[in-house]
């Protein structure tokens, strides 16, 4: 490689990495960088593959909508899926990634890892990645400690002889004996304007947001009683919207309402045929929480 010619290299390459540059520049412009040549057909059909055009067209100018400095109007999901589709477009036939899907969430990166597929396909690939299972199926990896080469082969051969390679595998399948359930439901949704519900989806240790931002995935609703079993405002508008995703309810109920405590969840089942999972009053304890990990878990 020392060899060749650094301009004839760069014309046969293309980099996806963790940090993407961007331009501030309409997103059209940012992909068509890939290939200043590419016609118009060209550069949409990139788009698409790379899953460009499904945040684009919900833009107010959509493909002509200017990103600003390295795309600060972006996720970092959005922003590396157009670097995803420069990649695409230039169609080079050495790809190196570099930590291409770290810190991701879930959607991003199933999103990201169907892009990467696309763009791979009858390519040399070289990847960079401190994840195992990002290079598993590799034919060939190189496993580097503290700077030197600690075991080169394919993974069957380094978990046969390479002890940092042995390590790492059995770290990452701790990691997912660990984090296995909550690949179940990706969310926790808390209705709650005394922060009791965020509280004790933090005890899940599962992602939140609040019931007042959409959902696309499954998830689990935490609402509060709001006096004589009235089922909240915002539960109602969430729930009418998207309930479909819901997997089961808590309710948050004070003990200050007396016979209503926590009567809204008789109301929302009724209602919308909802499963409560349980009531909490407060923020919740370790014991409810592991009872919803339990619930969580013989989910279908």
């Amino acid at each position: 490689m020392k060899t060749l010619d650094p301009e004839y290299l760069m014309r046969h390459m293309s980099f996806v990495f963790q940090d993407v540059a961007l331009f501030n520049d309409t997103i059209w412009n940012n992909i068509k960088i890939g290939s200043m040549d590419a016609s118009d057909d060209e550069i949409l059909s990139a788009a698409k593959a790379a899953h460009c055009d499904e945040f684009a067209r919900e833009l107010p100018e959509g493909y002509e909508t200017v990103l600003g400095e390295n795309g600060q109007t972006l996720s970092g999901g959005e922003r590396q899926r157009i670097s995803i589709a420069r990649a695409l477009l230039k169609d080079a036939p050495i790809i190196l990634l570099d930590e291409a899907t770290a810190s991701l969430d879930p959607k991003n990166e199933s999103l990201i890892q169907e892009a990467i597929s696309r763009l791979i396909a009858d390519k040399t690939v070289l990847v960079i990645a401190h994840r195992l299972r990002t290079v598993t199926d590799a034919d060939k990896i190189l496993v580097l400690d503290g700077g030197e080469l600690a075991g080169e082969g394919t993974r069957v051969e380094l978990l046969d002889g390479c002890p940092v390679c042995v390590k790492l595998f059995s770290l990452a399948q701790q990691e997912q004996a660990e984090n296995i359930w909550r690949k179940i439901v990706i969310k926790i949704v808390y209705d709650s304007k005394t922060g009791l519900g965020k509280k004790f989806a933090g005890k899940l240790q599962l992602p939140a947001q609040p019931a007042s931002e959409s959902v696309d995935e499954s998830c689990v609703l935490i609402t509060r009683n709001v006096g004589r079993g009235k089922i909240p405002r915002t539960t109602e508008k969430f729930l009418r919207k998207y309930g479909s995703f819901v997997k089961g309810v808590i309710v948050n109920g004070d003990r200050r309402f007396g016979k209503y405590y926590c009567a809204a969840g008789p109301k929302i089942e009724e209602k919308y045929h909802l499963p409560v999972i349980l009531n909490i009053e407060g923020e919740g304890s370790d014991e409810d929480a592991e009872r919803v990990r339990e619930y969580i878990e013989r989910l279908p």
